[in-house]
């Protein structure tokens, strides 16, 4: 048998390219967990290094809106199913301090009204919006950042909701520079959707809650008036820094510790120090 030289030349080149591609394979694969994580820390700050400006101007025009803000600056959030209006609720600013911003937020759901004075420093507002930064570049979070404004996009997969059906949530997050990195969390659209046990799309319902601006209000004098039903005194929960991490840790969506107690106001981190006295940080 005859055997043709070029396609012997080729048919040897061929297994030496395999054979290289698999060796670089099984050599990658034999990285230690340590140099895996040394791999992508350096990405991820690759990525804090190529988005920071992007986050410095966000937290600036934030926090430049938060300082200038003034009592009874009103924003009305709508919660619309469908693009039917089911409830309205408000916020107000409350007071403003040199560092610090206090909000009423008059929420409305299922017709209950509860009023949740928040506390946001300038501080509390970088740091929520640096753990966005860190969270987006380490890939655990999905942040699409605009000149004025970001999305967070968090997706679940199918689950069961009852014997006939399955169901996947997308929640689109909208933060917007003109305030805290909190009203984000406010601030956003639901999609659900529902299958049978064929994973054949049956409905998809849209869950809004819609912030716009309105006029401003005038508010009670004191916190504590009558007209303001079922009080609470809040701030973001969130956990110290761990070393060499210098940044609180914040999760995404922000959630709120609040107390019920005018003097013994919120502990957002666990530590047993209220983070501040509303029977006197309220008053006007």
């Amino acid at each position: 048998m005859v055997i043709n030289s070029k396609i012997l030349i080729l048919t040897i080149l061929s297994l030496f390219v395999v054979s290289s591609c698999q060796e670089e394979l099984q050599k990658g694969s034999e990285l230690s967990a340590s140099e895996l994580a040394y791999i992508r820390a350096r990405a991820a700050a690759k990525c804090v290094a190529e988005s920071n400006t992007d986050f410095s101007d966000y937290e600036d025009s934030s926090n430049s809106v938060m300082m200038n803000s003034e009592r009874g600056n009103t924003w009305k959030l709508e919660y619309k199913k469908d693009n039917t209006l089911i409830d309205t609720s408000y916020i107000y600013v409350w007071k403003v301090t040199p560092s610090s911003i206090y909000y009423r937020i008059k929420l409305t759901e299922s017709g209950v009204v509860k009023n949740q004075f928040l506390k946001v420093d300038t501080t509390t507002n970088d740091e929520m919006m640096r753990n966005l930064q860190e969270q987006d570049c380490a890939k655990t979070l999905d942040v699409a950042v605009g000149p004025s404004s970001m999305t967070v996009n968090v997706d679940t997969g199918l689950a069961t909701e009852d014997s006939s059906t399955l169901v996947k949530f997308e929640r689109d997050y909208r933060l917007i520079t003109s305030y805290p990195a909190y009203f984000g969390s406010l601030n956003r659209k639901i999609t659900k959707k529902s299958y049978n046990n064929d994973e054949e799309l049956q409905k998809t319902e849209v869950f809004d809650y819609v912030f716009t601006n309105t006029s401003d209000t005038t508010l009670p004098d004191t916190y504590n008036d009558a007209s303001i039903v079922n009080a609470e005194y809040c701030v973001v929960t969130y956990s110290p820094a761990v070393l060499p991490d210098t940044l609180d840790n914040y999760t995404f969506p922000f959630s709120l510790t609040c107390s019920a107690s005018d003097t013994n106001g919120p502990d957002g981190n666990g530590d047993t120090v209220e983070d501040y006295d509303p029977a006197t940080d309220l008053v006007i």
